[in-house]
């Protein structure tokens, strides 16, 4: 049998062990900071991910509470005050327009994220617009009070669907075909001016 101390003597082996421990602590140092921003991104994402489906979720609980208002307006009692309209509004200023959290989602999620701001951005103007048309100065007609207030139900109704869809279809659930689109176009009465 081979005595390891006719090779090395007990500094030496000392050395050794302490030369690779400290090799071993400098490789784990260098991995650990080159995966920091990995790892943070990740973390990042994971976050982001749960803010946008909460986001999200709380969007379409909006929809459905103002789908639920606008089918209880009963055009034959008049028009309705403004602030039902006023506060179904879906502003500019909520999470899913931060650029921070936009940059923040999964590449993956990118593009139907931005879509979705879309949908929010034109819903709320659109409301705007049905808002700023009747409560001018010109009186309208309760027909075309009602062909508005249909339209705009139903566009509240495909942003409800469409945040569900996108809500489970982020989440992994199995989904259905995607929602169409309303292909409705609104005309404002009268001739060309």
């Amino acid at each position: 049998m081979i005595d390891p101390s006719q090779f090395l003597d007990s500094t030496l082996l000392a050395a050794v062990i302490a030369a690779a421990a400290a090799l071993v602590a400098s490789f784990v140092a260098a991995f650990s900071t080159a995966m920091a921003p990995l790892i943070v991104r990740w973390l990042d994402r994971g976050r982001s991910k749960k803010i946008v489906l909460e986001e999200l979720d709380d969007l379409a609980r909006h929809c459905n509470a103002t789908i639920e208002v606008l089918n209880n307006i009963d055009p034959n009692l008049g028009l309705p005050a403004r602030m039902h309209f006023d506060k179904a509004r879906m502003f500019e200023t909520g999470l899913i327009f931060d650029n921070d959290i936009a940059r923040s989602v999964p590449a993956s999620l990118r593009r139907r994220f931005v879509n979705i701001r879309l949908v929010v951005r034109n819903l709320d103007r659109e409301l705007v617009d049905f808002v700023d048309f009747f409560y001018g100065k010109s009186i309208r007609s309760q027909e075309e009070f009602t062909g508005r207030l249909t339209y705009q139900i139903e566009k509240f109704e495909y942003a409800a669907t469409r945040l569900a869809w996108e809500i489970a279809s982020i989440r992994g659930d199995s989904v259905e075909r995607y929602p169409d689109r309303p292909k409705h176009i609104v005309y404002h009465d009268g001739p060309y001016q």
